[in-house]
């Protein structure tokens, strides 16, 4: 486990590779890496794949779709998500997910707390032994990781409990976009989807660009580089990353980045708990004055919300 103040940072080669109900994934965050705040893999779906209808009751699931076409069940139909869409389940939400399209579904998944990466490398053994899989066992192993599949064992389905949340679902176009820093972000998933959970947005850095160097009081924040060059700076030095690097920055951090490249940089950036999309919004209120912002009064918003500027 990474200590409390250094940023972590996973290259792809690192991400941990687990196959299992017919998909590819990868893990990119988890328990190995920060302790129990969050678990994130992107997942490879073949066409037609996708788990049967479950529920997960020790936590929160979402999703970020990278490529193909999905769609997902949220317990009573089926709604289409497209590329550059996201879908917030709660726990206790009855649903699923599968491709509807005819290459692979590449989705970005994070379930929080941290955990999932569990009952998916145990299920994993268990389609590894060859032959069609021990399904008892595979319910025995969601059961200890408290999720239940009751269109498999249908007296699961009295284990569900009551969603505090709705789902949500943000499409492609949907997000609010705010620009400030010289940064652009599209907020996906904010804390009135995600009862103050998180906040989920993506990021587009255009080269040389980057926020000063700070540090969350309040908010555990993580990465994952979609496109371009992003250097991540923690620990008293420049780290360059790829597309498919994570990078977990925990709260009290000092850290910052810079698009490296000569094209834009985009992220999917989360902070938790919820709260980061307020400051952007007063920040982007602040940036959009006529003749430019007044960058001490965009340092005193930033403080109002936690965030400390300690540096260029």
């Amino acid at each position: 486990m990474g200590t409390n103040l250094i940023p972590i940072i996973i290259p792809p080669d690192q991400a941990e590779a687990v196959t299992a109900f017919g998909d590819e994934v990868r893990f990119h965050l988890g328990r190995q890496h920060h302790g129990n705040a969050v678990t994130m893999f992107s997942d490879l779906t073949p066409p037609g794949g996708g788990p049967p209808p479950h529920f997960h009751v020790a936590e929160d699931e979402w999703w970020y779709i990278l490529e193909g076409e999905a769609e997902f069940f949220d317990g009573a139909q089926w709604i289409p998500v497209g590329v550059g869409g996201s879908v917030f389940m709660p726990r206790h939400s009855l649903h699923t997910f599968r491709n509807a399209g005819r290459q692979p579904l590449k989705h970005l998944i994070h379930t929080a707390p941290a955990g999932f990466e569990n009952f998916f490398k145990k299920s994993a053994a268990e389609f590894q032994k060859g032959g069609p899989p021990d399904m008892p066992r595979i319910l025995e192993i969601g059961a200890e990781s408290g999720i239940y599949f009751p269109t498999l064992a249908p007296a699961d389905a009295a284990k569900r409990g009551q969603p505090a949340l709705p789902p949500a679902f943000v499409q492609p176009g949907q997000g609010q976009v705010l620009y400030a820093f010289g940064e652009e972000a599209t907020f996906m998933l904010a804390g009135a989807h995600t009862g103050g959970l998180f906040t989920s947005f993506i990021n587009v850095t255009l080269p040389g660009g980057g926020p000063p160097l700070h540090v969350h009081e309040n908010e555990d924040e993580w990465f994952f580089v979609m496109a371009g060059r992003v250097s991540f700076f923690g620990d008293g030095k420049w780290t360059e990353t790829t597309p498919g690097t994570a990078v977990f920055a925990p709260r009290k951090s000092v850290h910052t980045f810079k698009n490296t490249g000569d094209t834009p940089a985009r992220m999917l950036i989360h902070s938790s708990p919820a709260g980061f999309e307020k400051f952007f919004a007063a920040a982007a209120m602040e940036f959009a004055r006529p003749g430019g912002p007044d960058i001490g009064r965009a340092v005193q918003i930033a403080a109002s919300h936690g965030i400390r500027i300690v540096g260029p």
